[in-house]
């Protein structure tokens, strides 16, 4: 599967550095009529959000999180085929943040993940039964912890307990986003687990983020679907959020692996940096520790996710537009 092609930081209202082309918004006297416009829109969504009926209570006792006192988020916090050092961008090092998700689950996805060496942002799911201690020895490792919040997806399968649905009224929403951020101590960012459904609600999407960014922390979108409201939502709410460029492993097999990291360097040469995302599978890390080690030498800077996130990488201020399937 080609890579999708994203901004590396997306700045609600306008970019952080200069912009240019088609796809991007217009400014001046048309950006503040637009922004105008997009104030009243949420003005009049977030009332009839609210005005919902309450659903029955007990949702959140019904998650069972080990997620013992809340912790405040801080943003303080070799193959031979990749041997070859290929040149910097005139710019300086491109970047890649590389990020894991779905730990939490098992001991075996966390020593995996062990063995990379390297900057790593691993996402963990707050339901899973190894998810407090993963997240607590990942931060004593030098790892950056984020919350992989389950989010509804398109189609028959469910992305897991306390998932955030598009039918849930904001009052639960924000409740579940609490409980889930709770249950991952230390975590600086989150994510979206599945959700290609959850992601496409603009209305949705505009609570999730919110909620993230009033705690000072960030939000990756994992575009597992095309028609992702992120971008829309996060200029909403005035938060800047992160994008990914590359699924490494939708394919699971090695081979796709080490093809998908190729792409991977190529978009960060072209737009100074990149990011990714990948599971704690077998293949996964067969092919991703080498790379990583070797990384460095081929004149790349594996970095984590926040840095990317603070520094805010240059790129388009809007997402340009690209058909994708509906992973997750």
């Amino acid at each position: 599967m080609p890579p999708l092609r994203r901004p590396k930081s997306f700045l609600a209202g306008f970019a952080r550095t200069p912009v240019s082309g088609p796809a991007l918004f217009a400014v001046g006297a048309a950006g503040g009529l637009a922004l105008a416009a997009l104030a009243g829109a949420f003005s009049a969504v977030s009332a009839s959000r609210d005005a919902a009926p309450a659903e029955a209570s007990g949702a959140l006792t019904a998650l069972r999180f080990d997620a013992g006192p809340a912790v405040p988020a801080s943003r303080n916090a070799a193959l031979s085929e990749f041997q070859a050092a290929a040149p910097p961008a005139p710019s300086g090092r491109p970047r890649i943040a590389i990020v894991i998700d779905d730990l939490g689950l098992t001991e075996e996805a966390d020593a995996r993940i062990r063995r990379l060496p390297g900057a790593l942002t691993v996402a963990v799911l707050p339901y899973g039964p190894r998810a407090r201690a993963q997240a607590l020895a990942a931060s004593a490792a030098g790892r950056e912890v984020i919350v992989h919040i389950p989010l509804e997806p398109a189609g028959e399968e469910t992305a897991g307990p306390g998932a955030l649905r598009t039918d849930h009224d904001s009052a639960r929403l924000r409740r579940l986003v609490e409980a889930h951020l709770a249950a991952v101590p230390g975590a600086v960012g989150a994510n979206g687990h599945m959700g290609s459904r959850f992601t496409a609600d603009r209305g949705a999407m505009r609570i999730l983020i919110g909620e993230i960014d009033r705690r000072g922390l960030f939000f990756l979108d994992s575009r597992t679907t095309a028609a992702t409201a992120a971008p829309a939502a996060a200029l909403d709410v005035g938060a800047s959020i992160l994008t990914r460029d590359v699924f490494l492993d939708d394919d699971p097999a090695e081979e796709a692996v080490r093809a998908q990291l190729r792409a991977l360097e190529e978009i960060a040469r072209q737009d100074g940096s990149a990011i990714a995302i990948g599971h704690p599978r077998p293949q996964t890390i067969a092919a991703l520790g080498p790379w990583m080690a070797t990384a460095p030498a081929r004149g790349f800077d594996l970095v984590l996710l926040s840095e990317l996130e603070r520094e805010g990488a240059t790129g388009p201020a809007l997402l340009a537009a690209t058909s994708v399937p509906d992973l997750r």
